[in-house]
């Protein structure tokens, strides 16, 4: 049973639940009584990690936890978990009653890379591409992390020419 004569009273409830709360006002002499129920809501917790980086073509589920009633996500998604797949600030607000924490992350995205080389050489000559030296026509390809960890593709067309003999002398006669 707490009284106070403070004209702002507050009052620290010791744990969750629903608590009839009584004002009693004397104005003049006169007594008057307002009774509330009142729900005291636990403050629901978030933790969506450290900011993050990760390559493209990669997803990363955020997941604000099950113990809100309510979830709101920068987008306006309501659950409580959130699929990251682009470079930006998430942020979301989860809430229990009148009770609401929140919380962000900073996701960046890496690109991969995507190379296509053409390259054209003799009959006889080679190149190293798709794993070995080639010395054929055809298209290969190599797949390479870049210097930030990524996977990128490289597709090397291979386009082979014959080759010719052309003498340095020759002659030429008139008649």
């Amino acid at each position: 049973n707490n009284t106070s004569t403070n004209p702002d009273p507050k009052h620290l409830f010791s744990s969750v639940g629903f608590y009839f709360v009584k004002l009693t006002v004397w104005i003049g002499g006169v007594e008057g009584t307002v009774t509330h129920l009142v729900r005291i809501s636990p403050k629901p917790t978030v933790d969506l990690g450290n900011d993050t980086t990760f390559c493209s073509g990669d997803t990363l589920l955020l997941d604000a936890g099950t113990d809100a009633e309510t979830y709101l996500w920068q987008s306006g998604d309501t659950t409580h978990t959130f699929p990251a797949d682009t470079t930006g600030l998430y942020y979301v607000k989860a809430t229990n009653g009148t009770c609401y924490i929140s919380d962000t992350v900073d996701v960046t995205v890496l690109p991969s890379y995507f190379l296509p080389i053409d390259t054209v050489f003799c009959a006889g000559d080679s190149i190293f591409a798709g794993g070995e030296y080639r010395k054929t026509t055809g298209i290969y390809y190599d797949s390479l992390l870049n210097y930030i960890g990524c996977d990128s593709v490289i597709r090397t067309n291979l386009q082979v020419n014959d080759t010719f003999y052309i003498p340095t002398q020759m002659g030429i006669c008139f008649g």
